[in-house]
């Protein structure tokens, strides 16, 4: 079968336009601004070196065999000899999403209606998002509609279309400004759109489905204007040139094939099946979806994967458009395999990159079984590493949509040698440096981008040029002086964070923390996988925690809260009670609350000392803002409290409010991990004193109209259940609490001890 695709290689000028008598176009004149224009050619002809002129062409196809790791092969849905599919309006086929759909799709679908109403044809997209593009019959017209996340753009070609006979249509659609379609061989349309230019490329999830659409779809209706599928039967559908169905060879790639119905078959039966013309597809049936039962089919596929499958490799085609012709290929895997590389190294060794291997995770990251996700959820702490295809050393076309719950952290970095790039947020800006090896640009956004919200970031190089845009802010350019060196490893793809073998300065950005989807790289969908604590994003960690009591979320990761003596992930290991200090690890606290405790908090004075030790002070933006020792009393916001912290450029600070506003005290020695140090907080009515290993003490009053801390309630060592989710757990051990009288030395003193655990001193 012959591969039909659109040959447009452009050639620019600055001196006029499509309007102007001067136009050098041959065919097609297409313009690109006032001063710019491109010329193309139609499909079955192909643009000259000149730039200008068109020749038809005399191209045909090659069949290119390539050896692949796959060794396990499923059957595709067998369909009844010669018999397309049937759709009733309610009923749809399902097809896998071909990554080259991104940018640029080409549809050619065959139908015949059999009752005259409006109906969808074909529909690929977002379920909840809004990027779609759908083919329907409206009325005796065909309606095509797409958007990119600008806007809805419709064409229609004009029927009518009879009932009861095979009609032929193709429609292909470039970036979101350029359609065509063409039926029946009839006059071809061709529509150029000015208005939307920011946008290029179209999600689609999970599937592309013809014939008619799941209920799940959100506004449905609103992008396609139709709710109902198509009456009538489909005999094929190729898409960009990947042929998907087609009934008089019996092939059929469908998802769902056990959910099909056939133009004058009865559903129920499998006589009209024919072993010899089986088709062996190499899309998996999804998980769930039972294969084909009848027995044929079943024994025919024993029969080829034993007689055809080798241990170690097998094969899969794809048709590539060559001015060559070749052979039959050799029966067996070896011989086609060994037949097709000598001829790829002695005619033209270029031609195997016609055929770039696909995104695969490291084994280690990605177990086999490991689920993908829609939208991946990072906690800050996960990330995911991913091989690079080739052709990134050539050019970068990125478009990835984030949700963020930080200002800063690494969404994207790429690393091959001393060639990177990198997209990150710092302080709500969205951030793009990029180098191939000598110099190195960095860009930034227009604007800061809202937290909790989804965004949409753009990134495009070409040679040295470098453009960024986020959301639908303007687009921001730079030029890189020199590309560098050649290189031949396409290296490393990382997103949400970088592991310790980034150098310099990258090695500092903080993990990404929130959700990302719908992420391309160069037409390919990047997939994401639930591993190394990655989840469908909103889910709530706590729900496959199994804690035996309270679970608590920190950094969207589910945290047990243990009651001593219990410690452990599940709480399920019992720990030494004699214990020499108390660690905390961040989610740990102690809560004292008895009489004694709280009589010498409140009133006019407060007597407190604590000896101590950090294990680490967090000097990233996105880390803590303090690891507190204690806490008192209401939300700052509303009531009496105090607050013994250690801030994260390692100072020591008490902060408290007595009634009548705010007193902070700041000490000047800085606390450094891994020592122990002994504070101490002494307060008679609105005199304040800190102390820090019982020197250079100071002091402060505080604001006028209150001497008392009117707290009741408890006080908390180490951190506030309040804030588990803002990461302020104190980090490290705590030896004896002193409070006034009362003296703490083991969690077993307290109300309630949280996570406690032994530290050896």
């Amino acid at each position: 079968m012959k591969r039909l695709h659109v040959v447009l290689v452009f050639w620019k000028t600055s001196s006029c336009s499509c309007a102007q008598e001067s136009v050098l176009c041959e065919q097609l004149c297409l313009t690109i601004s006032p001063e710019t224009y491109e010329c193309g050619c139609w499909n079955d002809h192909h643009l000259l070196a000149d730039g200008i002129s068109c020749k038809v062409n005399e191209t045909k196809s090659e069949t290119i065999t390539k050896s692949s790791r796959r060794l396990d092969k499923n059957v595709a849905k067998g369909l009844p000899r010669g018999r397309p599919l049937a759709f009733h309006g309610k009923n749809y086929a399902q097809y896998p999403v071909i990554e080259s759909t991104y940018l640029e799709t080409n549809i050619t679908i065959e139908f015949k209606i059999t009752e005259q109403k409006d109906g969808i044809l074909f529909f690929a997209g977002q379920f909840k998002g809004d990027d779609f593009l759908s083919l329907s019959i409206v009325g005796p017209n065909l309606v095509f509609r797409h958007d990119c996340g600008e806007g809805t753009i419709e064409d229609v070609y004009r029927g009518p279309f009879a009932p009861a006979e095979w009609h032929n249509l193709t429609v292909w659609r470039r970036n979101c400004d350029r359609t065509e379609m063409r039926a029946d061989r009839k006059t071809r349309m061709l529509d150029l759109t000015e208005q939307f230019k920011f946008y290029k490329g179209i999600s689609m999830d999970k599937g592309m489905y013809v014939g008619g659409v799941p209920d799940h779809i959100e506004n449905l209706e609103e992008k396609t204007g139709l709710k109902n599928g198509f009456i009538g039967c489909i005999r094929k559908l190729i898409i960009n040139g990947e042929l998907m169905l087609c009934s008089s060879d019996r092939i059929n790639k469908v998802m769902n094939p056990n959910e099909l119905l056939y133009c004058g078959v009865n559903p129920h039966s499998t006589d009209d099946l024919d072993e010899d013309s089986i088709e062996i597809d190499e899309y998996n049936i999804p998980t769930g979806t039972e294969p084909p039962t009848n027995k044929r089919v079943l024994a025919e596929v024993n029969r080829r994967a034993l007689k055809e499958v080798s241990p170690t490799t097998s094969t899969t085609t794809t048709t590539t458009t060559t001015t060559t012709t070749t052979t039959e290929t050799p029966s067996t895997t070896t011989d086609a395999t060994k037949s097709i590389f000598d001829k790829l190294h002695d005619q033209t060794s270029d031609l195997i990159h016609v055929l770039p291997p696909e995104l695969e995770y490291e084994n280690e990251l990605k177990p086999p079984s490991s689920p993908v996700v829609e939208s991946a959820e990072f906690s800050g702490r996960s990330w995911i590493r991913q091989k690079a295809n080739w052709d990134i050393l050539d050019r970068i076309e990125l478009v990835l949509h984030f949700r963020s719950t930080m200002e800063s952290g690494i969404l994207f970095y790429w690393r091959s040698g001393a060639k990177h790039l990198v997209v990150y947020l710092q302080k709500g800006y969205v951030n793009l440096q990029v180098s191939m090896g000598d110099d190195s640009i960095l860009l930034r956004s227009e604007s800061v981008v809202s937290l909790n919200q989804w965004h949409k970031a753009e990134v495009w190089r070409t040679g040295r040029g470098i453009l960024m845009k986020v959301g639908r802010q303007s687009w921001v350019e730079s030029e890189l002086k020199s590309l560098g060196s050649a290189s031949g490893d396409a290296g490393w793809i990382q997103l949400a964070g970088t592991d310790d073998t980034i150098p310099g300065t990258h090695q500092q950005l903080p993990f990404f923390h929130g959700c990302m989807k719908h992420i391309h790289l160069n037409g390919r969908t990047l997939r994401l996988h639930a591993v190394n604590g990655i989840r469908e994003c909103g889910t709530d960690p706590c729900a496959s925690a199994k804690c035996p009591q309270t679970c608590s979320v920190s950094n969207n990761q589910a945290v047990c809260l243990c009651q001593w003596p219990f410690e452990g992930p599940r709480c399920s290991q019992r720990a030494n009670e004699a214990l020499t200090a108390m660690n905390f690890n961040g989610h740990s606290y102690l809560e004292l609350n008895n009489e004694k405790v709280m009589n010498q908090i409140t009133g006019d004075w407060l007597r407190l000392t604590i000896d101590f030790r950090l294990d680490n002070i967090s000097y990233s933006e996105e880390g803590p803002s303090s690891q507190i020792l204690a806490y008192a009393g209401e939300d700052p916001a509303k009531g009496d409290f105090f607050k013994l912290s250690v801030v994260p450029n390692g100072d020591l600070q008490f902060v408290a409010n007595l009634g009548s506003g705010l007193v902070e005290l700041t000490h000047p020695t800085v606390v450094r991990p891994g020592r122990w140090n002994s504070v101490s907080v002494v307060r008679e009515r609105r005199h304040i004193t800190l102390s820090l290993n019982s020197e250079s003490p100071i002091t402060t009053l505080a604001p006028e109209g209150s001497e008392q801390l009117n707290v009741y309630n408890s006080l908390y060592i180490g951190s506030h259940p309040s804030n588990f989710t803002m990461g302020m757990g104190l980090r490290g051990c705590i030896e004896t609490i002193e409070i006034g009288s009362v003296s703490i030395f083991h969690p077993s003193e307290a109300y309630k001890a949280i996570n406690i655990r032994d530290c050896a001193l």
